[in-house]
């Protein structure tokens, strides 16, 4: 129907969305706060004012790809099983429709196959997909 696949869609991106600006907002604080309790000497000169813009510059950009990080971590086994289960052909013409299994129902059949390492199938590309994406996109 015209909402299949929503369900796994949903489970996957709102969880993996609040964790990333979640964390964005926590790292990029903590390493605000770090920068200001280690760089405050309270001479403020136009040129220490600039350096010390320019020494903030980092800070997005390592709180965007840490935060990629941690939400394509922990969401990659519901992508893994999400991607598997829009891959099966639910029905060929002139053949009997093939069940589909449930989300649950697949996330025990690959740990039981294959260990929980198989959740993580696929992680690799998606890192270098998204954190180096994420680093650029809050640097700018």
């Amino acid at each position: 129907g015209l909402y299949a696949g929503l369900r796994p869609t949903l489970v996957m991106s709102v969880p993996n969305t609040v964790l990333y600006f979640t964390a964005y907002d926590e790292i990029s604080m903590g390493l605000r706060r770090n920068h200001a309790t280690n760089f405050a000497d309270g001479n403020s000169t136009t040129a220490k004012i600039e350096d010390d813009a320019k020494r903030q510059a980092y800070i997005p950009l390592i709180a965007g790809s840490t935060s990629r990080l941690l939400a394509s971590l922990a969401t990659a086994p519901l992508e893994l099983i999400r991607t598997r289960q829009a891959s099966i052909v639910s029905h060929r013409i002139g053949q009997k429709p093939i069940p589909v299994p449930g989300m649950m129902e697949e996330f025990r059949m690959l740990v039981r196959t294959n260990g929980i390492s198989s959740l993580y199938v696929g992680l690799a590309p998606t890192l270098w997909r998204d954190v180096p994406f994420s680093a650029i996109y809050w640097l700018f």
